[in-house]
């Protein structure tokens, strides 16, 4: 303790050193102007309740507190102003993980998470404060390999889940997302390109009828209907013909109940594709 404790200014940090180990055992540092108590993450309701003119958490590992705790903490921030007391603050850090909880919502600045501020780290800026060293990230690369979700999570510093063997890796989906977003803002300027009605057929099973309004490369709208029956969805693929100007050509699967409206479709001269969902896909040449 010597050593170190010369180092620090203890006139900055509001006390002097530990007088007595049994401080340490009781969990709660008393401060000049409060104090400090740690809480386990899984105990949301020692979080709830906190009230001071100024409040301040320190949450470690964020990606595995749960979301009750989370909701703990924001319960505090209640009373905080953006100016004056009462104020409460929260600091969130931790190695990312799978693109799940709380943590990441906060990073991909979820509806209702925007007021958090982001902060990533990145590679380049870790190896030129001399916390990683190049040589660890070049052998945890050959590793791990580049496209891993460990490079990803413990070397980057990037959300990533283990989808590699995925058709669409959650990262995309994401991404689109997040574009999606973006357009919505916008007030949703109408993109270029073709309109295009896919439309997947559930019938009156357990699963629902969808029909995606696709502008372009945007996903516009999504209309779900449950419990409806083919003709009822063949009426729908009818209102959006695609001779009139700006109309929607349809994309129906054709898989198992889709095959009844795709025939009754062409029975009323209703321009439809056919579309096996299921089916392999042709090699490149």
């Amino acid at each position: 303790m010597r050593k170190w404790a010369k180092r620090i200014r203890w006139d900055v940090l509001g006390r002097p050193p530990f007088s007595e180990r049994t401080e340490l055992l009781a969990l709660n540092l008393k401060l000049v102007n409060g104090a400090a108590t740690p809480v386990a993450s899984n105990k949301p309701e020692l979080i709830e309740g906190a009230h001071a003119d100024s409040l301040l958490y320190l949450i470690d590992e964020a990606k595995i507190v749960p979301d009750g705790t989370w909701d703990a903490i924001e319960g505090a921030f209640s009373g905080g102003r953006m100016d004056g007391l009462p104020e409460a603050f929260a600091f969130a850090i931790s190695t990312p993980g799978p693109p799940a909880g709380r943590f990441y919502d906060i990073h991909k600045r979820a509806p209702g998470l925007e007021d958090w501020h982001v902060r990533h780290v990145t590679l380049e800026e870790a190896i030129a404060a001399g916390r990683i060293s190049p040589q660890w990230a070049e052998q945890r690369a050959k590793q791990w390999g580049r496209d891993s979700a460990m490079f990803a999570n413990r070397v980057l510093g990037e959300f990533h889940a283990s989808d590699e063997d995925s058709v669409i890796p959650l990262s995309w989906v994401d991404a689109a997302i997040e574009r999606w977003h973006e357009w919505d803002q916008a007030g949703r300027p109408e993109p270029d390109g073709r309109r295009v009605l896919g439309v997947d057929v559930a019938r009156t099973g357990g699963d629902s009828t969808v029909l995606a309004h696709r502008w372009g490369l945007i996903v516009a709208d999504l209309d779900i209907h449950d419990r409806e029956d083919t003709m009822q969805t063949t009426a729908r693929v009818q209102a959006a013909p695609g001779e009139e100007p700006g109309g929607a050509v349809a994309v129906v699967d054709s898989v198992g109940v889709g095959g009844g409206v795709i025939d009754r479709s062409r029975e009323l001269r209703v321009p439809v594709l056919a579309y096996t969902g299921a089916a392999g896909t042709e090699p490149s040449p």
